[in-house]
């Protein structure tokens, strides 16, 4: 679960739609949204951006507690990824209880404020981040409004991969799409979170990356995804999928009281400065999950 927050923290061709006083759905979740005026749904996360401000509203459903996922959201536990709480307090939403949370962050020498909204019961949490540089002109009634506007039913039904950029073959694979989570689809073989079996994700880059050294950001990424453990590098490839070049690293990492794992690590880098994250982690039969991680990834393909 570490790893899979990393990618959503670490990861940040838009649908343009008129505004409307109707609530959106936001594909690969249950969750709709009426967004405020000049944001637009995107296809990079579940949510919404406004260009001209750099704004954004980012929606995640998480296979876990609502009042586990509030509690943990402490003033010590913010500050450990750069962040300082201004305020929290409990709300009535719908006849249930919600935490509206706001804090501050500096990133590339840029102030953001988050809104943060979180809703959920005993089985799933849903956090709508609404997220802008506190010196551009926006209107945060509006974007409290629009936070305030989300609605999750729990009875939808939502293919995980109708939201996803790409496809793959997982045929003679025991992977099965679980879900879609802000730009990144998760694949396990037991349709749960947590697994002590093996799982795959993939996902598309949430900002754009510029390197002309490939190898170096590739390693760099895996090792920043690991810490604060040390992986060993047992291989590294450069490859081209779908036009695409590539990065492949195949790893392995030593955990004090814990199996040794092996991890596959994948960058597919795109001309426009986006990328593809392919990533595989096993405390299993290390050959075998190699040879399926290797195979899943040769057949991506973007739509």
């Amino acid at each position: 679960m570490k790893q899979i927050l990393f990618i959503l923290f670490s990861l940040i061709s838009v649908l343009s739609y008129a505004q409307s006083s109707q609530p959106i759905s936001i594909p690969g979740t249950k969750c709709t949204m009426i967004p405020p005026e000049g944001f637009t749904l995107t296809n990079r996360f579940s949510g919404f951006i406004q260009t001209s401000t750099g704004a954004s509203i980012m929606l995640t459903e998480l296979p876990a507690p609502y009042q586990e996922i509030s509690d943990g959201f402490t003033a010590e536990a913010l500050r450990t990824k750069g962040m300082e709480l201004i305020s929290k307090r409990l709300i009535d939403m719908n006849g249930s209880k919600a935490t509206m949370i706001i804090v501050t962050q500096s990133a590339q020498g840029i102030s953001y404020k988050k809104q943060m909204l979180l809703l959920g019961d005993s089985s799933v949490s849903v956090i709508v981040n609404g997220i802008y540089p506190i010196d551009a002109e926006i209107d945060e009634n509006q974007i409290e409004k629009a936070l305030l506007s989300t609605r999750y039913t729990k009875t939808e039904q939502v293919d995980p991969q109708d939201a996803a950029l790409y496809t793959v073959s997982l045929e003679g694979s025991a992977f099965k799409p679980y879900k879609y989570i802000s730009g990144v689809l998760l694949y396990t073989e037991e349709d749960q979170l947590p697994t002590q079996r093996p799982t795959l994700m993939i996902g598309n880059s949430l900002s754009k990356v510029t390197t002309t050294d490939l190898k170096a950001y590739a390693t760099s990424h895996l090792f920043t995804v690991v810490k604060p453990n040390t992986p060993k590098i047992i291989e590294t490839n450069e490859i081209e999928i779908d036009g695409l070049a590539g990065i492949e690293i195949i790893a392995e990492l030593e955990k004090t009281g814990k199996p040794k794992e092996l991890v596959y690590h994948l960058i597919l880098f795109a001309d426009n400065d986006d990328y593809f994250l392919i990533m595989g982690n096993s405390s299993v039969n290390f050959p075998e999950y190699t040879r399926r991680f290797k195979t899943i990834a040769r057949t991506f393909k973007r739509k």
